[in-house]
């Protein structure tokens, strides 16, 4: 090459994601710093937050019951202030029999049996695994996870962008998963079948 002559910069390659809110629905490129969430069993580990996903246990692909997103950094930011703003007169639930804490609300969350939110910090990139290098993409991790609980998840889904049309512990109204009223007998009638007389 010439001395004083630059290449022009590589097309950046689409990773087939877009952002979850649809007011953005910007491309995900591969190499852009972007943010995942999804819907979890959480358990702790050797110093490590491990993760399991929730399946729909009537699918028989066992496909996941809530579907994973991404955002692009702007819009997560975006969605995060918008649930910090709503929360700030709200006391976090306190639990003694919780292990985590939400990153939002500081409200316990109880390992393996209650829904957890995660969003990780990450980018899209290219399978290794792959012979001629273009498989993919796989979604790698590059910031500590933060956990939400199912309360602020729902929050985000109902009063900022919806993500999941059936999202809930066990069939709970929002004023129920926020009281987590399945954690001990309650009175509420909303998650209860009701029976013919």
């Amino acid at each position: 090459m010439e001395p004083g002559l630059t290449l022009p910069p590589a097309p950046r390659r689409n990773s087939g994601n877009n952002c979850a809110d649809p007011d953005c629905d910007a491309t995900l490129f591969y190499g852009d710093e972007v943010v995942r969430i999804q819907v979890v069993f959480a358990q702790r580990g050797d110093g490590e937050i491990l993760q399991y996903p929730v399946l729909d246990e009537e699918d028989p692909a066992r496909d996941f019951l809530f579907e994973p997103y991404y955002f692009c950094m702007d819009c997560w930011s975006k969605t995060y202030e918008f649930a910090k703003s709503e929360l700030a007169d709200q006391p976090p639930v306190s639990d003694v029999h919780s292990v985590f804490e939400c990153s939002l609300c500081a409200s316990g969350i109880r390992e393996v049996t209650e829904y957890t939110g995660v969003a990780e910090i990450g980018e899209f990139e290219l399978s290794r695994r792959a012979p001629d290098g273009l498989k993919g993409p796989i979604f790698v991790v590059t910031a500590k996870p933060m956990l939400l609980c199912i309360s602020c998840l729902q929050l985000i889904n109902e009063g900022h962008i919806e993500l999941w049309s059936n999202l809930s512990q066990d069939n709970e109204c929002i004023d129920c998963c926020t009281a987590r009223c399945w954690r001990a007998p309650c009175s509420c009638t909303c998650h209860t079948e009701e029976t013919s007389e």
